[in-house]
């Protein structure tokens, strides 16, 4: 099996994104700080790639999460336990406040943002039919 899923990008958060830049951008230029406003523009072209281009791919027994250059995650699935709805705003490869907490290995979890959550969560439960959905989302799964 292999599978891509896009990552949902949240409105709210692509345009605190491009305005924090923007404006950043423009105080830089108008005062004449051109290698601040040079590393603003690489700075934003390297956070808004990761944003713009995250995907989750489903490969054999492996979910691999790619988030911009620098962010490569692979997950055994055979070693998830848990999915779970969240809105945590921590730090992670979603840029998405509509989130899933995927628990595994030892103490482990990672939140991602899947714009097919049902899609994604039914090709993770394919190959890994242990995984526990929790609370809303077991709901939601099985009427689907």
């Amino acid at each position: 099996m292999y599978k891509i899923f896009s990552a949902a990008v949240s409105p709210f958060i692509a345009s605190v994104l491009i305005l924090s830049f923007l404006i950043s951008g423009l105080v830089l230029w108008i005062s004449g700080y051109w290698i601040l406003f040079a590393l603003d523009l690489i700075l934003f072209g390297l956070i808004g790639h990761a944003f713009f281009t995250a995907k989750y791919i489903i490969a054999d027994h492996q979910l691999q999460i790619r988030f911009g250059l620098f962010h490569h995650t692979n997950i055994d699935i055979y070693g998830i336990r848990q999915i779970s709805k969240t809105r945590d705003p921590l730090s992670s490869p979603a840029p998405s406040l509509d989130r899933l907490r995927i628990d595994y290995g030892q103490n482990k979890y990672i939140l991602l943002s899947p714009k097919d959550k049902s899609g994604f969560i039914r090709s993770l439960t394919e190959i890994q039919p242990n995984i526990q959905l929790s609370g809303a989302l077991l709901t939601s799964e099985k009427n689907n």
